[in-house]
C-alpha cells in the first residue's frame, strides 16, 4: 500500500526543504563574500589606514604583511588594478 500525499501537502514539504537550502547556501555565500572582502583589502585597507592615521607604532608593517596576501588574491582572480594600487600604497606607506 502506497501513500497518497495531496499536491499542497508535498509543495509545503518542498518549500520547508527549500528554504532550509536556500539558508545553508546563503551562509556559504556569505561567508565567502566575508572571505573575498577580508583578503581584497577593503576591510584591511580600511583598517590599516585608520591605524596609520592614530599613528599606531606598527601600522606600516602590518601593512607590508598584508601585501603578499593581497597580491596572491589579486593574481588569483586575474584582476588589473590590483597590484598597480599596491605598489602605489606601498610607496605612500614609505613616504608617511
Amino acid at each position: 500500500m502506497s501513500r497518497s500525499t495531496s499536491a499542497p501537502e508535498a509543495l509545503r514539504t518542498l518549500r520547508q526543504r527549500g528554504s532550509i537550502a536556500m539558508g545553508i547556501v546563503a551562509m556559504i555565500v556569505g561567508g565567502f563574500m566575508a572571505v573575498l572582502s577580508l583578503f581584497s583589502g577593503d576591510v584591511s585597507l580600511v583598517f590599516v589606514g585608520v591605524m596609520l592615521l592614530l599613528v599606531v607604532p606598527h601600522a606600516a608593517t602590518i601593512s607590508y604583511a598584508l601585501l603578499p596576501f593581497e597580491f596572491a588574491f589579486w593574481i588569483g582572480f586575474a584582476l588589473p588594478f590590483g597590484p598597480p594600487l599596491g605598489i602605489a600604497r606601498t610607496i605612500l606607506v614609505l613616504l608617511a
